[in-house]
Protein backbone atom coordinates (compact mmCIF):
# COMPACT_ATOMS: atom_id res chain seq x y z
CA UNK A 1 0.00 0.00 0.00
CA UNK A 2 0.89 3.27 -1.02
CA UNK A 3 1.59 5.54 2.15
CA UNK A 4 0.35 8.90 1.63
CA UNK A 5 1.16 10.79 4.77
CA UNK A 6 4.72 9.68 4.14
CA UNK A 7 6.28 8.34 1.37
CA UNK A 8 9.16 6.40 1.13
CA UNK A 9 8.74 4.88 4.38
CA UNK A 10 11.32 1.81 5.29
CA UNK A 11 10.89 -1.78 5.50
CA UNK A 12 9.78 -3.09 8.64
CA UNK A 13 13.71 -4.29 10.35
CA UNK A 14 16.20 -3.34 13.19
CA UNK A 15 19.57 -2.05 12.39
CA UNK A 16 19.60 -1.91 16.17
CA UNK A 17 19.75 0.84 18.33
CA UNK A 18 22.34 3.48 16.91
CA UNK A 19 23.29 7.27 19.19
CA UNK A 20 25.34 9.77 17.91
CA UNK A 21 27.02 10.67 21.08
CA UNK A 22 28.26 14.36 19.87
CA UNK A 23 24.49 15.20 20.36
CA UNK A 24 24.18 14.38 24.07
CA UNK A 25 23.78 16.94 26.93
CA UNK A 26 26.44 15.91 28.74
CA UNK A 27 28.95 16.37 25.29
CA UNK A 28 27.55 19.58 24.73
CA UNK A 29 27.60 20.73 27.97
CA UNK A 30 29.79 18.82 30.85
CA UNK A 31 28.09 20.24 33.75
CA UNK A 32 24.98 18.92 32.31
CA UNK A 33 23.50 15.81 34.45
CA UNK A 34 20.82 14.85 32.17
CA UNK A 35 20.77 11.04 32.28
CA UNK A 36 17.49 10.12 30.87
CA UNK A 37 18.53 7.37 28.14
CA UNK A 38 19.93 5.42 31.58
CA UNK A 39 17.01 6.14 33.58
CA UNK A 40 14.51 4.67 31.21
CA UNK A 41 16.70 1.80 29.80
CA UNK A 42 15.82 -1.51 31.09
CA UNK A 43 18.81 -3.60 30.47
CA UNK A 44 20.80 -1.60 32.13
CA UNK A 45 22.46 -1.11 28.71
CA UNK A 46 23.50 2.39 28.06
CA UNK A 47 26.86 4.17 30.12
CA UNK A 48 27.75 7.64 30.33
CA UNK A 49 31.58 8.46 29.33
CA UNK A 50 30.65 11.57 29.48
CA UNK A 51 28.71 10.65 25.83
CA UNK A 52 26.08 7.56 25.65
CA UNK A 53 27.45 4.42 24.73
CA UNK A 54 25.40 0.99 24.06
CA UNK A 55 26.41 -1.83 25.80
CA UNK A 56 25.71 -5.70 24.16
CA UNK A 57 22.55 -6.93 26.52
CA UNK A 58 20.44 -3.55 24.40
CA UNK A 59 17.53 -5.38 23.38
CA UNK A 60 16.10 -2.75 20.81
CA UNK A 61 13.30 -1.73 22.98
CA UNK A 62 13.60 1.92 21.50
CA UNK A 63 13.09 3.63 24.94
CA UNK A 64 16.20 5.41 24.97
CA UNK A 65 14.68 7.21 21.49
CA UNK A 66 11.87 8.32 22.90
CA UNK A 67 13.27 9.74 25.98
CA UNK A 68 16.41 11.83 24.74
CA UNK A 69 15.61 15.62 24.52
CA UNK A 70 18.43 16.13 21.85
CA UNK A 71 17.64 12.69 19.84
CA UNK A 72 20.82 11.31 19.97
CA UNK A 73 19.14 7.65 19.92
CA UNK A 74 18.10 6.10 17.03
CA UNK A 75 16.24 2.83 16.19
CA UNK A 76 14.84 1.91 13.09
CA UNK A 77 12.16 -0.73 14.06
CA UNK A 78 10.89 1.67 16.70
CA UNK A 79 10.89 4.66 14.31
CA UNK A 80 7.84 7.37 14.08
CA UNK A 81 7.61 6.68 10.38
CA UNK A 82 7.33 2.89 10.56
CA UNK A 83 4.69 2.99 13.11
CA UNK A 84 2.86 6.02 11.13
CA UNK A 85 2.81 3.61 8.04
CA UNK A 86 0.90 1.59 10.20
CA UNK A 87 -1.80 3.58 11.41
CA UNK A 88 -2.33 5.15 7.24
CA UNK A 89 -2.77 1.38 6.51
CA UNK A 90 -5.93 1.70 8.39
CA UNK A 91 -6.93 4.75 7.27
CA UNK A 92 -8.77 3.89 3.89
CA UNK A 93 -11.05 1.43 6.20
CA UNK A 94 -11.53 4.48 8.83
CA UNK A 95 -12.76 6.27 6.01
CA UNK A 96 -14.87 3.54 4.62
CA UNK A 97 -17.05 3.51 7.97
CA UNK A 98 -17.35 7.13 7.97
CA UNK A 99 -14.33 7.67 10.41
CA UNK A 100 -16.73 6.25 13.13
CA UNK A 101 -13.85 3.84 13.91
CA UNK A 102 -11.28 4.49 16.96
CA UNK A 103 -7.82 3.29 16.68
CA UNK A 104 -6.35 0.76 18.90
CA UNK A 105 -2.61 -0.01 19.70
CA UNK A 106 -1.92 -2.40 22.64
CA UNK A 107 1.38 -3.44 24.10
CA UNK A 108 2.65 -7.36 24.49
CA UNK A 109 1.46 -7.61 28.03
CA UNK A 110 -2.08 -6.51 26.99
CA UNK A 111 -5.03 -8.21 25.34
CA UNK A 112 -6.38 -7.51 21.64
CA UNK A 113 -9.44 -5.51 21.98
CA UNK A 114 -10.11 -6.24 18.35
CA UNK A 115 -8.48 -7.65 15.21
CA UNK A 116 -7.85 -4.08 13.83
CA UNK A 117 -5.78 -3.34 16.96
CA UNK A 118 -1.70 -2.56 16.09
CA UNK A 119 0.81 -3.88 18.44
CA UNK A 120 3.76 -2.57 19.61
CA UNK A 121 6.38 -3.90 22.10
CA UNK A 122 6.09 -1.65 24.56
CA UNK A 123 3.65 2.06 24.11
CA UNK A 124 6.28 3.89 25.53
CA UNK A 125 7.58 3.84 21.58
CA UNK A 126 4.29 6.15 21.14
CA UNK A 127 5.54 9.28 20.36
CA UNK A 128 3.19 12.58 20.72
CA UNK A 129 4.26 12.78 16.66
CA UNK A 130 2.39 9.30 16.17
CA UNK A 131 -0.65 10.37 18.28
CA UNK A 132 -0.95 13.78 16.10
CA UNK A 133 -0.46 11.90 12.76
CA UNK A 134 -3.38 9.62 13.66
CA UNK A 135 -5.23 12.53 14.69
CA UNK A 136 -4.42 14.45 11.26
CA UNK A 137 -5.32 11.20 9.76
CA UNK A 138 -8.84 11.39 10.99
CA UNK A 139 -8.47 9.10 14.29
CA UNK A 140 -10.42 11.30 16.81
CA UNK A 141 -10.43 8.77 19.27
CA UNK A 142 -7.47 6.38 20.23
CA UNK A 143 -7.07 3.75 22.59
CA UNK A 144 -4.01 2.35 24.09
CA UNK A 145 -4.41 -1.12 25.49
CA UNK A 146 -1.67 -1.59 28.04
CA UNK A 147 -0.49 -4.62 30.93
CA UNK A 148 0.08 -4.19 34.19
CA UNK A 149 2.84 -1.73 34.09
CA UNK A 150 4.38 -1.95 37.85
CA UNK A 151 4.73 -5.96 36.82
CA UNK A 152 6.70 -4.58 33.37
CA UNK A 153 9.96 -5.29 32.86
CA UNK A 154 9.86 -1.84 31.12
CA UNK A 155 8.06 -0.27 33.37
CA UNK A 156 10.31 2.79 33.29
CA UNK A 157 8.58 3.99 30.15
CA UNK A 158 5.15 4.52 32.03
CA UNK A 159 5.98 8.21 32.27
CA UNK A 160 7.34 8.69 28.64
CA UNK A 161 3.36 7.04 27.72
CA UNK A 162 2.05 9.78 29.77
CA UNK A 163 4.14 12.23 28.08
CA UNK A 164 3.54 11.81 24.51
CA UNK A 165 -0.54 11.56 25.74
CA UNK A 166 -0.34 14.88 27.23
CA UNK A 167 2.04 16.87 24.25
CA UNK A 168 -0.44 14.46 21.39
CA UNK A 169 -3.44 15.56 23.20
CA UNK A 170 -2.32 19.77 23.80
CA UNK A 171 -0.84 19.99 20.63
CA UNK A 172 -4.00 18.53 18.61
CA UNK A 173 -5.99 20.72 20.86
CA UNK A 174 -3.83 23.71 19.71
CA UNK A 175 -4.54 22.85 16.33
CA UNK A 176 -8.31 22.79 16.03
CA UNK A 177 -8.91 19.09 17.02
CA UNK A 178 -10.72 19.71 19.39
CA UNK A 179 -12.68 16.15 19.54
CA UNK A 180 -9.42 14.22 19.39
CA UNK A 181 -9.01 11.95 22.83
CA UNK A 182 -6.21 9.53 23.76
CA UNK A 183 -7.75 7.05 26.33
CA UNK A 184 -5.98 4.03 28.08
CA UNK A 185 -6.98 1.04 29.13
CA UNK A 186 -5.52 -1.63 31.29
CA UNK A 187 -6.04 -4.93 29.86
CA UNK A 188 -2.75 -7.39 31.80
CA UNK A 189 -2.48 -10.64 29.63
CA UNK A 190 -2.68 -12.07 33.46
CA UNK A 191 0.44 -10.72 34.12
CA UNK A 192 2.70 -12.45 31.38
CA UNK A 193 4.35 -11.04 28.44
CA UNK A 194 2.70 -12.19 25.59
CA UNK A 195 6.18 -12.82 23.54
CA UNK A 196 5.92 -14.64 20.55
CA UNK A 197 9.22 -17.44 20.32
CA UNK A 198 11.44 -15.52 18.21
CA UNK A 199 11.16 -12.54 20.92
CA UNK A 200 12.05 -14.81 24.41
CA UNK A 201 15.05 -16.59 22.45
CA UNK A 202 16.57 -13.34 20.93
CA UNK A 203 16.51 -11.89 24.36
CA UNK A 204 17.72 -15.08 26.35
CA UNK A 205 20.69 -15.04 24.05
CA UNK A 206 21.72 -11.35 23.81
CA UNK A 207 21.85 -11.77 28.12
CA UNK A 208 23.22 -14.52 28.19
CA UNK A 209 26.49 -13.29 25.81
CA UNK A 210 26.76 -10.22 27.43
CA UNK A 211 27.23 -12.16 31.23
CA UNK A 212 29.40 -14.55 29.72
CA UNK A 213 31.65 -11.46 28.73
CA UNK A 214 31.78 -9.79 31.71
CA UNK A 215 32.20 -12.87 33.70
CA UNK A 216 34.85 -14.02 31.54
CA UNK A 217 37.21 -10.57 30.86
CA UNK A 218 36.78 -8.22 33.62
CA UNK A 219 38.17 -5.82 31.00
CA UNK A 220 34.74 -6.06 28.97
CA UNK A 221 33.39 -3.96 31.98
CA UNK A 222 34.73 -0.87 30.20
CA UNK A 223 34.78 -1.63 26.59
CA UNK A 224 32.66 -0.67 23.83
CA UNK A 225 31.66 -2.24 20.19
CA UNK A 226 33.94 -0.26 18.09
CA UNK A 227 30.95 0.67 15.77
CA UNK A 228 29.70 2.67 19.28
CA UNK A 229 33.27 3.88 20.29
CA UNK A 230 32.67 7.77 21.13
CA UNK A 231 35.72 10.13 20.56
CA UNK A 232 34.56 13.72 22.62
CA UNK A 233 34.61 16.77 19.44
CA UNK A 234 37.17 19.42 19.69
CA UNK A 235 36.26 23.15 19.68
CA UNK A 236 32.70 22.93 17.99
CA UNK A 237 29.57 20.38 18.25
CA UNK A 238 27.46 19.38 14.75
CA UNK A 239 24.01 20.88 14.55
CA UNK A 240 22.33 18.69 13.58
CA UNK A 241 18.39 19.77 13.27
CA UNK A 242 15.78 17.85 14.86
CA UNK A 243 14.62 14.58 12.87
CA UNK A 244 11.23 15.22 14.93
CA UNK A 245 10.25 18.57 14.14
CA UNK A 246 11.21 17.94 10.56
CA UNK A 247 8.31 15.16 10.58
CA UNK A 248 5.84 17.16 12.55
CA UNK A 249 5.88 19.33 9.72
CA UNK A 250 5.42 17.21 7.33
CA UNK A 251 2.44 15.80 9.38
CA UNK A 252 0.71 18.82 9.54
CA UNK A 253 1.87 20.65 6.58
CA UNK A 254 -1.28 21.02 4.37
CA UNK A 255 -3.59 21.25 7.39
CA UNK A 256 -5.38 24.39 8.02
CA UNK A 257 -3.80 26.58 10.55
CA UNK A 258 -6.85 29.34 11.31
CA UNK A 259 -8.14 28.21 13.97
CA UNK A 260 -4.25 27.48 15.65
CA UNK A 261 -3.86 28.56 18.98
CA UNK A 262 -0.97 28.73 21.62
CA UNK A 263 0.53 25.90 23.60
CA UNK A 264 1.43 26.39 27.28
CA UNK A 265 5.18 25.83 28.12
CA UNK A 266 5.94 22.83 29.59
CA UNK A 267 9.35 21.28 30.32
CA UNK A 268 8.24 17.99 29.44
CA UNK A 269 6.76 18.72 25.76
CA UNK A 270 9.39 19.08 22.87
CA UNK A 271 8.57 22.47 21.91
CA UNK A 272 9.19 25.99 23.77
CA UNK A 273 9.73 29.76 22.75
CA UNK A 274 12.83 31.00 24.28
CA UNK A 275 13.39 34.28 25.89
CA UNK A 276 16.89 36.29 26.40
CA UNK A 277 17.16 38.92 28.43
CA UNK A 278 19.50 40.95 26.61
CA UNK A 279 20.36 43.52 29.84
CA UNK A 280 21.76 39.89 31.57
CA UNK A 281 23.24 38.83 28.07
CA UNK A 282 27.26 38.81 28.21
CA UNK A 283 27.20 37.82 24.34
CA UNK A 284 29.52 34.85 24.71
CA UNK A 285 27.49 32.79 22.47
CA UNK A 286 27.21 29.71 24.30
CA UNK A 287 23.53 29.51 23.81
CA UNK A 288 24.41 29.45 20.13
CA UNK A 289 27.38 26.70 20.35
CA UNK A 290 25.89 24.06 22.64
CA UNK A 291 22.07 24.07 20.72
CA UNK A 292 22.01 20.78 19.18
CA UNK A 293 19.11 21.84 16.15
CA UNK A 294 20.38 25.59 15.37
CA UNK A 295 17.28 26.30 17.32
CA UNK A 296 19.76 29.62 18.78
CA UNK A 297 22.03 31.08 16.29
CA UNK A 298 24.34 34.06 17.06
CA UNK A 299 25.14 37.03 14.19
CA UNK A 300 27.36 39.95 14.48
CA UNK A 301 25.23 43.20 13.05
CA UNK A 302 28.03 45.93 12.85
CA UNK A 303 28.24 46.89 16.95
CA UNK A 304 25.73 44.47 17.90
CA UNK A 305 25.47 41.21 19.48
CA UNK A 306 22.16 39.29 17.50
CA UNK A 307 20.74 36.33 18.99
CA UNK A 308 18.08 34.78 17.00
CA UNK A 309 15.47 31.91 18.15
CA UNK A 310 13.19 29.24 15.72
CA UNK A 311 10.79 27.55 17.59
CA UNK A 312 10.52 25.26 14.50
CA UNK A 313 13.87 23.99 15.58
CA UNK A 314 13.53 23.95 19.51
CA UNK A 315 13.17 20.53 20.57
CA UNK A 316 12.89 22.62 24.69
CA UNK A 317 15.92 20.07 25.80
CA UNK A 318 17.08 22.89 28.12
CA UNK A 319 20.81 23.43 27.39
CA UNK A 320 20.85 26.45 26.46
CA UNK A 321 19.48 27.37 29.74
CA UNK A 322 21.52 25.11 31.33
CA UNK A 323 24.67 26.63 29.62
CA UNK A 324 24.45 30.66 30.21
CA UNK A 325 26.95 31.45 32.40
CA UNK A 326 24.81 34.69 33.24
CA UNK A 327 21.33 33.22 33.31
CA UNK A 328 19.97 35.60 30.96
CA UNK A 329 17.51 32.61 29.39
CA UNK A 330 14.65 30.97 30.04
CA UNK A 331 11.10 30.45 28.39
CA UNK A 332 8.27 32.23 27.31
CA UNK A 333 4.51 30.68 29.32
CA UNK A 334 3.23 29.76 25.97
CA UNK A 335 4.37 29.52 22.31
CA UNK A 336 2.31 29.31 19.30
CA UNK A 337 1.19 26.39 17.29
CA UNK A 338 2.11 28.13 13.75
CA UNK A 339 5.34 29.59 14.97
CA UNK A 340 6.31 25.44 16.06
CA UNK A 341 5.19 24.18 12.79
CA UNK A 342 6.37 26.87 10.25
CA UNK A 343 10.18 27.49 9.27
CA UNK A 344 11.80 31.22 10.47
CA UNK A 345 13.74 33.05 13.16
CA UNK A 346 12.42 36.22 14.87
CA UNK A 347 15.29 38.22 17.09
CA UNK A 348 15.29 37.76 20.90
CA UNK A 349 18.26 39.72 22.20
CA UNK A 350 20.39 42.65 20.70
CA UNK A 351 23.92 43.31 22.99
CA UNK A 352 25.68 45.92 21.78
CA UNK A 353 29.38 45.66 21.88
CA UNK A 354 33.11 47.00 22.94
CA UNK A 355 36.27 45.40 23.57
CA UNK A 356 37.57 44.36 27.14
CA UNK A 357 40.39 46.68 27.95
CA UNK A 358 42.91 44.09 29.09
CA UNK A 359 42.51 41.07 26.78
CA UNK A 360 40.85 42.97 23.63
CA UNK A 361 38.35 40.47 23.92
CA UNK A 362 34.36 41.78 22.59
CA UNK A 363 31.96 42.01 25.53
CA UNK A 364 28.48 43.81 26.61
CA UNK A 365 29.32 47.32 26.42
CA UNK A 366 28.08 49.13 30.13
CA UNK A 367 29.62 46.63 32.06
CA UNK A 368 32.72 47.89 32.81
CA UNK A 369 36.15 48.23 31.35
CA UNK A 370 37.47 44.85 31.60
CA UNK A 371 35.23 41.19 30.68
CA UNK A 372 34.24 39.16 33.52
CA UNK A 373 37.11 36.57 32.95
CA UNK A 374 39.82 39.78 33.44
CA UNK A 375 37.88 40.54 36.68
CA UNK A 376 38.43 37.53 38.24
CA UNK A 377 42.01 37.30 37.11
CA UNK A 378 42.63 40.42 38.49
CA UNK A 379 41.07 39.59 41.60
CA UNK A 380 42.95 36.23 42.17
CA UNK A 381 46.28 38.16 41.54
CA UNK A 382 45.52 40.95 44.04
CA UNK A 383 44.44 38.01 46.36
CA UNK A 384 47.49 36.20 45.61
CA UNK A 385 49.28 39.56 46.16
CA UNK A 386 47.86 40.16 49.86
CA UNK A 387 48.52 36.69 50.61
CA UNK A 388 52.21 36.73 49.96
CA UNK A 389 52.83 40.12 51.60
CA UNK A 390 51.37 38.63 54.41
CA UNK A 391 53.47 35.52 54.16
CA UNK A 392 56.48 37.78 53.74
CA UNK A 393 55.56 39.99 56.35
Amino acid sequence: MVNRLLPGVPENGSRGTSVTPSLCKRVRFRKSDCQKCVDVCPEEAISLRPGPTIGASCTDCGLCQVACPTEAFENELCSELFLLSQVESLRDDHEAHGGTRGLGFHCRRAHRRSAGDLHVRCLGVMTENVLIGAAVAGFSRIVLGRGMCSRCHWRSAEPLINRSIRSAVTFARGMGLTEFCVQVEDRDHNGTAAFGRRDILSGLARRLRSHVRVATDPDRRTTVSPALSWSPPRNSHPVMGSPKRRLLKTIVGNLSRESCSRLPHDPEVPWGQARVKADLCGACGICAAVCPTGAISRAREGENHVLTFSASECTNCSLCQEACPDGAIDFEDDVAVAEVCRGGATIVAEVRLTSCAMCGGEMQAGNGAVCATCDKRQVSIQGATRLARHCAG
